[in-house]
């Protein structure tokens, strides 16, 4: 896939007119792989501590930071399938005419239980709510 794919491009166009379908922590994981596809590793400073929605932000695109820009692409193609699984890379009866490609997203809050990463990886949801893989972070949300 090169950077003008047109299954990439279909895909983001539809989660963009589709975002609201779908759960936060799946948001963050097509931000992450969107940003990386789009524009390479993260290389940004991490926000402020008390900036939650953008270390979410931030979390996602870092943690996918060892994928090249064509994996990423891929890997977001992949995930969109899976999350909305009737969709069809040339079905563009979904989408408005006139509107910006890319995912919008609105929201950052978190349900357990909808994302699904190998165990070496630490996502941004593990970072947002804690977990066995990112135990410093379970410690902090726990001590409030």
């Amino acid at each position: 896939m090169d950077e003008t794919d047109p299954t990439f491009q279909a895909a983001a166009d539809f989660v963009e007119s589709h975002a609201s379908n779908v759960t936060d922590g799946r948001k963050l994981d097509l931000y992450g792989l969107y940003k990386q596809a789009t524009s390479g590793p993260c290389s940004t400073a991490k926000p402020s501590f008390f900036d939650l929605r953008g270390r979410a932000k931030w979390s996602a695109w870092n943690s996918v930071g060892k994928l090249s820009e064509a994996q990423a692409r891929e890997q977001y193609v992949t995930l969109v399938h899976q999350v909305f699984p009737s969709w069809q890379p040339d079905d563009e009866s979904h989408l408005p005419r006139g509107t910006p490609a890319g995912p919008v997203f609105s929201s950052l809050a978190h349900s357990k239980g909808d994302l699904v990463v190998p165990d070496s990886v630490v996502s941004a949801t593990d970072i947002l709510i804690g977990s066995d893989r990112c135990p410093e972070i379970a410690e902090i949300w726990n001590c409030c």
